[in-house]
């Protein structure tokens, strides 16, 4: 039940360092995924993608597994799906429309009169929207404000007492790598995940002193159905990522995990190739400024964004050239832009 302070490494010394150096990678994955047995886990936006995965992979070890989505029927399918996988986890399915503040509100206080006491927190669920600002929907922009920014906000603030009460637990945000970056054509979805990442770290550096410690999951592009649901108008071809960047889910997950049990404040999953002009050497900002300015203008040249030539398109550089400068910035300054 989330043991912190390194209480999870038991194992005699010299067998350890044997598991390190020879074990299989699935069998040290199975060790780490250990370290939540029994715990209670909330998970947000839990019916597909990224939420339904950290439920698959959850559910062999925990106690008891709150699921909150909107569709009630992907719920029912996914607790069948929990159910068959460990038929002794006790299950809550919710379905709460996270856009709705008044529904949130109510599935608070039904955790609060269930007497549940959440050990890990993942607020997984969150809304996308592509496209240039001055075209978009206003009830579009609305519901990611309030998923995105909003609802884990409170989420949070609800959850942390208990937690701090308890004397233990863990929260996971989903942010995005986008969330590093200003991101034209994703200006507010790029935003709302600046908020989470900037939350995430503000608050564990609060809680510093308790056993309670706070992830943030900055993944790249991932093999979900959230590109489609963000897409405007169901093209997607401007703003599809390259497969040199498409991490699958369960490695996306599979990481986050290992990177609560280490108590690290954030886990990134970024899958890169080389772009060549290895000898660049700009730093962090120069990277962020040339990536917006080129990101917001046409040209039908290949562009040298400091470390190396992109692909020629008529747009400009897309939101996943941009990423790109994520990868190699980490390589060639050893840290992602935006971080100390």
């Amino acid at each position: 039940m989330l043991h912190r302070s390194g209480s999870n490494a038991r194992l005699p010394s010299a067998v350890a360092i044997y598991y390190l150096l020879f074990a299989p990678r699935h069998l040290l994955f199975v060790m780490r995924i250990s370290y939540f047995t029994e715990c209670t886990v909330l998970i947000t936006g839990a019916s597909a993608g990224i939420g339904y995965e950290f439920a698959r992979q959850l559910a062999p070890v925990v106690g008891t597994m709150v699921l909150v989505a909107r569709r009630k029927d992907r719920l029912e399918t996914l607790k069948s799906d929990l159910q068959s996988i460990n038929p002794r986890l006790k299950l809550f399915s919710r379905p709460v429309d996270l856009r709705d503040n008044n529904e949130v509100q109510r599935f608070c206080d039904w955790l609060d009169q269930s007497d549940l006491t959440i050990d890990l927190l993942i607020n997984n669920a969150g809304l996308g929207d592509h496209g240039p600002f001055v075209d978009s929907e206003w009830e579009r922009v609305n519901s990611m404000l309030q998923v995105n920014v909003y609802a884990l906000t409170y989420l949070t603030f609800r959850v942390l007492p208990g937690m701090r009460k308890a004397g233990r637990g863990a929260i996971l945000n989903v942010s995005s790598i986008a969330s590093l970056l200003p991101l034209p054509n994703s200006a507010v979805y790029a935003a709302t995940k600046a908020y989470v990442t900037n939350f995430s770290e503000a608050i564990r550096a609060e809680l510093r002193l308790s056993n309670i410690s706070v992830t943030a999951l900055c993944p790249g592009p991932v093999s979900t159905e959230f590109l489609s649901l963000a897409t405007r108008g169901g093209d997607h071809q401007s703003h599809t990522a390259p497969d040199c960047f498409v991490v699958p889910v369960q490695e996306v997950v599979r990481q986050a995990l290992e990177a609560v049990t280490k108590g690290r404040r954030k886990s990134d999953s970024w899958r890169y190739r080389e772009f060549g002009d290895d000898d660049a050497r700009l730093p962090p900002d120069v990277y962020q400024t040339a990536c917006v300015q080129r990101t917001s203008e046409a040209s039908t040249t290949w562009h040298s964004v400091g470390f190396g030539k992109l692909r020629e398109d008529r747009n400009g550089l897309t939101p996943f050239d941009a990423y790109a400068s994520f990868f190699v910035s980490s390589l060639i300054v050893g840290r992602p832009l935006g971080y100390a």
